[in-house]
């Protein structure tokens, strides 16, 4: 499978050397494309070609968006080993931007879940991370300057989906998940 190009009428196939597949992920208003194949993270420039992201170290990584600066937004499961809670692992997912060959990590939350949505074009990320895995997390909005900032109410779920060039975020709200183990003494009569 590859990836492909649909701009005015016209197909352009992207290809990556040494890949018998290419996946899109995202693209840009000026037609950057960001995506992975079987040799790793990529960004096709029309104007320049192929740009190797590399993997990243995790188990699996994925280009989620990208700013028209070039700023590519990456999600990398299982970089670190597994943390324990309760009777769920957790390896994590972690975020970084890549910029100019160079990677950018957020910061790594307690239960190593942090996971970004969307990127504007002022480099500011915005997602969800994990507050009690597998049961609450918390949108958050994060740049450069300010950091990591949660966004959650306590005791509910919170995920950011989206964040515009004016640090407007969008994302959804609602009750925890329920953790099956907390349940005692029901019985299905």
């Amino acid at each position: 499978m590859k990836a492909i190009i649909y701009r005015d009428g016209n197909i352009v196939e992207v290809s990556v050397p040494g890949s018998n597949y290419t996946v899109p992920y995202t693209v840009n208003d000026d037609g950057n494309v960001a995506g992975t194949s079987e040799t790793g993270l990529f960004i096709w420039r029309g104007s320049s070609g192929i740009e190797d992201m590399g993997s990243f170290g995790g188990v699996a990584a994925f280009p989620v968006d990208m700013n028209n600066h070039g700023d590519v937004l990456v999600n990398v499961l299982y970089r670190e080993p597994y943390l324990e809670y309760r009777q769920y692992a957790y390896g994590g997912t972690e975020t970084l931007v890549y910029r100019d060959g160079e990677e950018l990590w957020l910061p790594r939350t307690q239960y190593g879940i942090a996971s970004g949505a969307a990127i504007n074009d002022a480099g500011s990320v915005a997602g969800l991370f994990g507050v009690i895995p597998a049961h609450e997390e918390h949108a958050f909005v994060w740049d450069a300057k300010n950091g990591l900032r949660d966004l959650g109410i306590a005791g509910e779920s919170s995920a950011a989906a989206d964040i515009n060039d004016h640090g407007v975020v969008v994302g959804k709200f609602g009750p925890n998940y329920e953790d099956p183990s907390s349940r005692v003494g029901e019985a299905n009569d």
